[in-house]
């Protein structure tokens, strides 16, 4: 019996005794032993769960209970597993027994959640009491996820689920969920997909975000056009239909049910034209399957505003840390800038005015600091011995289109409203706040386990929303923050691989349009992030994230979005930070992979033209070639800076870089023109040492990726001048031909 019939309540004040009485290393085969025994009443009461694989008997009957729940009702295990479930959680369903209310004081639930509730304290036995128990409901948690939400749970599942919530809400605002996050991550990930509690997430986040701002943003080409990505943000237009081009046909709202059904091509259907039609083919015998029951839309509501919650307090807390961190860059010294034909020497700290490039000297106070930038391969790079090769701000990268995407950058998250009063001006963690912190480091946990969760499409919406702020954080100061470097450059690293195609779900069964949604909203984080001044690793990690983002997804994103994408990627080849103009250079060498003909070669063209303007054209011969360049430099002077200017020169030649490098080892017909443009850059005639430097290291490249027969091949497209001038650059000139 339960524990109300005296016949059980020596069992649950033993097992509360004993979890309260082990060491944290045994508290997890208590908690075992724990999930064990509600396992057991579960199989009394839902027997059928014994029985998944094997039908079920004759007439459709109910299989036997398990032999241990034989002689009991379905109302004695019932009140027994409310007994077993209040040892962890407290019930509101009335008075408990008085051997369960012994247990629950023993092993400190209601003092838990006080201490919860208050964001601290030391009830229970502290510490060690909350991880104990909250392992327990981890068990726990572990074994309620398997019951069939569409059925109706029994009211003490019920009960436990609303005191559940009720406690990852208080703990998660309280700054004990710093210490306690290894504990809560598996109730709250858990929890929050059982509830499917991230659908519908990034819409809910995207209209606070308007609310707070007075009005929405949209990306040129990115809210808007085909696949689904229509301005309604929901795949749907305004009007409730779809626009021409999608991919994936959506008649409605989606209505959370699954059908079974097939699919056939009937030839020259289709109202009497030539073209094929789509027949749906409805098996017989299957009616459409509700996901959730009608008595779980409270528990469901509660867990969506607990992930809502969770993702705008991490993106909030993010964004102040990076706040900070641009505040003191800004008042750091600015250096003396370098004259153009100098050659590049380290920077280390950002100019002043708002146009900061480098990292404040803060953020370098650890030489084993490490970002995590791509090439062709994921490489680390020390932060504190990063070089950056031209003294411009970074506000210049993106030419035109900078001034766009910051805005849409500052609106993308909105600063968190903390208390700093006790924070120190030298330290960015503690100008960030205790709150801040504690919301970085438990939103980390459960990002971190949704990410790896790559089979529950029901988180990824929860992956996304928290997206801007993962890529703010992947190069952190201060000793509060810096503990959790590496954790966040590996959530990158597996959030980078993550699919958002979720328009038809294997798992569940279930086809609904969050997939568009989800691309729509990784973009705008990408974009955002590509434009953060200060840290410049939050620029590499959008970059990063950009690579594995259109390898994945280059089928499901319209031509707009592609566009959009390569725009952004070309904005980061003018960065002040050499790191990220060689991760924009070969990031977009991949992407052209993928590009329309004709967009690859208007970008050609463009460099092609730019490179004429800022280094002559010509053959390349060495007199007429400075001569080209000092004119075209004398009639540009005027118009830029020569900060200005040096960016513009090294973002054309990582421009023609990556040129070069989308088809490394084949000779194209455009490759002479490209290939003389680098070799003019690297010529005498250019002045800028860092210029040459640069287009040397392209020309390098080429020659490396390029054997005897591609270079025979080369010099058949060539004319002699520019072939001897290629030689020339390359050091492949032979005194012996």
């Amino acid at each position: 019996g339960g524990g109300g019939g005296g016949g059980g309540g020596w069992v649950l004040a033993a097992l509360a005794r004993a979890v309260r009485g082990t060491s944290l290393d045994m508290s997890e085969s208590w908690a075992l032993s724990y999930r064990y025994a509600v396992h057991g009443l579960l199989d009394g009461l839902f027997p059928e769960r014994l029985y998944t694989v094997a039908p079920l008997g004759p007439n459709r009957a109910l299989p036997p209970k398990p032999p241990l729940a034989e002689g009991l009702t379905s109302n004695t295990l019932t009140s027994a597993l409310g007994d077993l479930l209040a040892v962890s959680m407290p019930s509101s369903l009335g008075p408990l027994p008085p051997p369960v209310v012994a247990a629950t004081e023993a092993i400190g639930v209601g003092a838990g959640n006080d201490a919860a509730g208050n964001g601290g304290g030391s009830g229970g036995g502290g510490l060690p009491a909350r991880i104990k128990r909250l392992r327990c409901v981890g068990a726990v948690v572990r074994e309620l996820v398997g019951l069939d939400p569409s059925q109706e749970l029994p009211l003490p599942v019920r009960m436990f689920w609303r005191g559940l919530l009720d406690e990852l809400h208080a703990s998660a605002a309280s700054l004990e969920c710093l210490s306690l996050r290894e504990q809560l991550r598996n109730p709250i990930t858990d929890t929050l997909a059982y509830f499917g509690a991230s659908e519908g997430l990034l819409s809910v986040l995207s209209r606070q975000q308007r609310r707070k701002h007075g009005g929405g943003r949209e990306h040129a080409g990115v809210g808007a056009g085909g696949n689904g990505n229509d301005s309604g943000g929901d795949g749907l237009t305004t009007n409730g239909s779809n626009a021409e081009g999608d991919i994936i046909k959506i008649n409605g709202e989606p209505s959370g049910v699954s059908t079974p059904a097939e699919m056939e091509i009937e030839v020259g259907g289709g109202g009497g034209g030539d073209a094929d039609a789509v027949l749906l083919v409805l098996p017989p015998g299957n009616s459409p399957h509700q996901r959730y029951h009608d008595g779980l839309s409270e528990l469901r509501s509660r867990a969506r505003s607990l992930a809502v919650t969770l993702a705008a307090r991490f993106n909030e807390a993010a964004l102040q840390v990076q706040t900070a961190r641009a505040a003191e860059a800004a008042v750091a010294p600015t250096p003396t800038p370098s004259p153009p034909g100098a050659a590049a020497t380290p920077q280390t700290s950002g100019g002043g005015g708002g146009a900061g490039t480098g990292d404040s000297p803060s953020s370098r106070a650890a030489t084993d600091e490490l970002v995590m930038v791509d090439a062709a391969d994921i490489v680390s790079v020390s932060a504190s011995a990063s070089e950056t090769t031209s003294p411009g701000g970074s506000a210049a990268a993106g030419g035109s289109a900078g001034g766009a995407a910051a805005a849409a950058a500052a609106a993308a998250v909105v600063p968190m409203d903390v208390d700093i009063s006790g924070g120190s001006s030298g330290s960015v963690a503690t100008t960030a706040g205790a709150g801040a912190v504690a919301h970085l480091g438990l939103g980390l946990e459960v990002l971190f386990d949704a990410a790896a969760r790559h089979r529950a499409p029901e988180l990824r919406e929860l992956v996304v929303g928290m997206l801007p702020g993962l890529l703010r954080l992947q190069d952190v100061a201060g000793p509060e923050l810096q503990k959790f470097a590496k954790e966040f450059q590996a959530t990158l690293l597996v959030v980078r691989c993550l699919s958002l195609n979720t328009h038809a779900d294997a798992t569940t069964g279930v086809s609904r349009g969050g997939g568009a949604v989800m691309l729509v909203a990784a973009l705008d984080a990408l974009s955002a992030a590509a434009v953060v001044e200060v840290p410049w690793s939050a620029r590499a990690a959008a970059l990063s994230y950009a690579q594995m983002f259109w390898f994945r997804h280059a089928p499901l994103l319209s031509p707009e979005q592609l566009r959009h994408l390569q725009s952004v990627v070309a904005a980061s080849l003018q960065d002040s930070k050499a790191e990220v103009r060689s991760l924009a250079a070969a990031t977009l060498s991949g992407l052209l992979h993928g590009t329309a003909p004709e967009d690859v070669n208007a970008l050609r063209l463009h460099l092609l033209e730019k490179a004429s303007q800022l280094f002559g054209a010509g053959a390349g011969r060495r007199r007429p070639h400075r001569q080209g360049s000092a004119a075209v430099d004398a009639s540009t002077a005027a118009a830029r800076s020569p900060q200005q200017l040096q960016l513009e020169k090294l973002g054309c030649v990582a421009g023609l870089s990556a040129l070069l490098m989308s088809d490394p080892y084949d000779v194209r017909a455009w490759l002479p023109p490209v290939l003389m443009a680098v070799v003019r850059a690297a010529g005498g005639g250019e002045r800028d040492g860092a210029v040459r430097g640069e287009a040397g290291r392209a020309l390098r490249e080429f020659r490396r990726t390029h054997e005897a027969e591609a270079l025979e091949e080369l010099r058949g497209l060539m004319d002699a001048d520019d072939w001897d001038c290629f030689t020339q650059a390359t050091g492949t000139a032979s005194y012996f031909v």
